[in-house]
């Protein structure tokens, strides 16, 4: 039995001679609980069968495991020209799983513990990864998965990977761990504590985002040149805070429910 926190949004895309392709405005229009006693894999079959993903130009279905329970983000993306999808069939599948909004959900945060080192690794499958061996031996772990994400992108080329969140504690095991990892080529980024200070951000996110810092997830990041983005999930927001190597944060967008305001 999975816990589910579904958000969908629909995301508006626009044309500006000037900048081009851009997001004019993203809206949640669901977000619920829901319980599911089969395997993510045959709900989001459920979901890719529906006619409503033949009548929009793309979506993205972004599903991160954390601790006890499961956050999907499900993007639906228009033109603004466009009207807003039939999403009748979409709720009424969901509504079977649904529960109350107001039952107790306990989503303690373990992505912010004090750990030396995070990588996030892209791999095809979940079995690539499990297939690493990225353990010393076979009695210990020497680091924790802090988050399994599931990415699928349809908006003009396609694309599917499945990512793993580690948080790492020691010196010796980040050596190890990165030796192991470029060996099998795979994607990956990492973030060294000496550079940003995962805790001291998620202090300052929950003070702006009215939040508290135990219910911050921290799901993924990337670096962009200088700068890491870095996001978090709670069971009421989506934010990604772009920061500097001195712990400023630099952009902050925070979904909520009901909205995300327009950019």
């Amino acid at each position: 039995m999975y816990n589910l926190n579904m958000v969908i949004y629909i995301s508006e895309w626009s044309v500006d001679q000037q900048i081009g392709i851009y997001e004019k405005s993203c809206k949640v229009i669901y977000n619920k609980i829901l319980s599911y006693d089969g395997k993510i894999d045959e709900l989001k079959k459920k979901i890719y069968t529906l006619t409503l993903l033949s009548t929009i130009p793309g979506f993205d279905l972004n599903i991160y495991k954390v601790n006890n329970i499961i956050f999907i983000d499900f993007i639906l993306h228009i033109n603004d020209s466009d009207q807003i999808p039939d999403t009748t069939a979409l709720f009424q599948l969901l509504k079977t799983y649904e529960v109350n909004n107001n039952s107790a959900l306990s989503v303690e945060s373990d992505t912010l513990k004090n750990f030396k080192n995070y990588l996030y690794i892209t791999v095809d499958h979940p079995d690539d990864f499990h297939n690493l061996r990225l353990s010393k031996d076979s009695l210990t772990n020497d680091f924790d998965i802090l988050s399994e994400n599931s990415i699928h992108h349809e908006k003009g080329a396609g694309s599917v990977f499945v990512a793993f969140l580690l948080g790492i504690a020691s010196s010796a095991s980040w050596d190890f761990l990165k030796s192991k990892i470029k060996e099998s080529g795979y994607y990956y980024e990492y973030l060294n504590s000496d550079e940003i200070d995962i805790n001291l951000i998620a202090t300052k996110i929950s003070e702006l985002a009215k939040t508290n810092v135990q219910d911050l997830n921290l799901v993924s990041f990337n670096q962009l040149n200088e700068y890491y983005q870095i996001y978090f999930k709670t069971r009421y927001k989506s934010i990604s805070v772009k920061v500097n190597k001195m712990n400023q944060i630099i952009k902050l967008d925070i979904a909520d429910n009901p909205y995300l305001s327009n950019n």
